[in-house]
């Protein structure tokens, strides 16, 4: 048991660090008298019934009848149950109270996003999020990770464009593939979800450069990626007729 990570999270939920040790040991071996469980988790004797206590107030450990008396824990998933109750109902009830006191007015800021894994998390976080329209400017090396998100998405009847550089992505009703590149045309890949036209992320996927990305609600740079997804389509298809003419 990674005893030190799971002391590092639960003392950044609230809890102390007697607690955290506390809590994991028992889960480790139980049931414990108080002796015992001092001498599993480190905690000094002098402490452990004080630790215990606060432990029991919050209801993850119980006592065993007996003499000496000994104590389990609740069982690691009900108390993730539970934690995730309280931080979802103490978030909403923030949310609204934060609410009631906005005293400016909502300025839509631009946030920048560093680093690969970031950005495809919030790429997929949007493409889950979306409720109506998904436009996607991406290549195949990121469509490997939000395929699932798209498929998802998809199937929930959201309305989705895409402009791949590559041949992923073949089911898509609407989907538009870009000019194959020439070699170093780009130094980067470039990425644009456009999410219910409300939100935005784009920027770019670089293997040598490091990625970066930028995820705003301003409506003009809202507007202008929308524009730019309706533009790149266009010329896609223009360049299609153009072929199938020739």
């Amino acid at each position: 048991m990674q005893i030190g990570r799971i002391e590092e999270i639960m003392t950044g939920l609230g809890f102390s660090s007697y607690e955290s040790r506390a809590y994991a040991a028992l889960v480790g071996e139980n049931p414990l008298t108080g002796y015992e469980l001092s001498g599993k988790s480190g905690i000094p004797r002098s402490k452990i019934y004080e630790c215990i206590e606060r432990l029991k107030r919050k209801g993850l450990v119980l006592p065993v009848e007996g003499n000496p008396v000994k104590y389990v824990p609740v069982p690691p998933d009900e108390f993730a149950r539970r934690l995730s109750n309280e931080f979802e109902s103490s978030i909403q009830t923030l949310e609204s109270l934060l609410a009631e006191d906005i005293q400016t007015p909502a300025i839509d800021y631009i946030f920048n996003i560093s680093g690969y894994e970031e950005i495809i998390g919030k790429a997929s976080e949007m493409i889950r999020d979306a409720n109506t329209y998904l436009d996607l400017s991406i290549w195949d090396n990121e469509v490997e990770y939000l395929m699932d998100d798209v498929l998802l998405a998809k199937d929930s009847g959201v309305q989705i464009r895409v402009i791949v550089f590559g041949n992923s992505l073949q089911n898509f009703k609407e989907i538009y593939r870009h000019r194959p590149l020439s070699e170093n045309e780009f130094e980067g890949r470039w990425i644009t979800v456009l999410k219910d036209n409300s939100e935005v992320l784009t920027g770019e996927c670089s293997d040598t450069y490091g990625s970066i990305a930028a995820w705003t609600r301003n409506r003009s740079l809202v507007h202008t990626s929308m524009k730019y997804i309706e533009h790149e389509i266009l010329r896609i298809q223009e360049s299609s007729k153009e072929k199938n003419a020739e």
